[in-house]
């Protein structure tokens, strides 16, 4: 029974180290989007500072000519309409971002968790190993006694 019991201790502690291997792995595949999360964020927001430029060069053209006061209309609008467009999607960028921390949260959680969980497990088998050696002293006196 005792080495059932090693058994299937031995089982969980490498289910709990596979566990453990698996969230280190998912912790650094979501720190890897955060970088890439924060570097479109910066690209968008370079982007978004490109089109406020636009729109204000679109903006002097118009009061400068009258000729091509329709164009620089159309291209202030779709100036604008970009800016919505990256603001929205700089929204969605940083809604993003905070998702992925807060599942990078929640794996450094579960890492925490099976490091609990190995810890315990190693508590335990060290325990089964003293019940082994117990048992074996109590044979050991048992057969001493029957020879006295």
């Amino acid at each position: 029974m005792t080495d059932n019991l090693n058994n299937i201790f031995k089982s969980v502690t490498s289910l709990a180290n596979n566990l453990n291997e698996s969230t280190d792995g998912l912790l650094s595949d979501n720190k890897q989007k955060i970088n890439d999360a924060e570097f479109q964020y910066s690209q968008m927001t370079k982007l978004s500072g490109s089109l406020d430029e636009l729109y204000s060069i679109s903006t002097q053209v118009s009061e400068h000519a009258d000729g091509a006061l329709t164009k620089s209309n159309d291209a202030i609008e779709s100036a604008k309409k970009g800016n919505i467009i990256v603001n929205e999607t700089i929204a969605s960028i940083e809604g993003l971002a905070g998702e992925i921390k807060n599942s990078v949260s929640a794996i450094q959680q579960l890492d925490t968790e099976a490091d609990n969980i190995t810890n315990i497990l190693e508590v335990i088998k060290s325990i089964s190993e003293q019940t082994e050696i117990v048992k074996l002293r109590c044979k050991t006196c048992s057969n001493k006694n029957e020879y006295h």
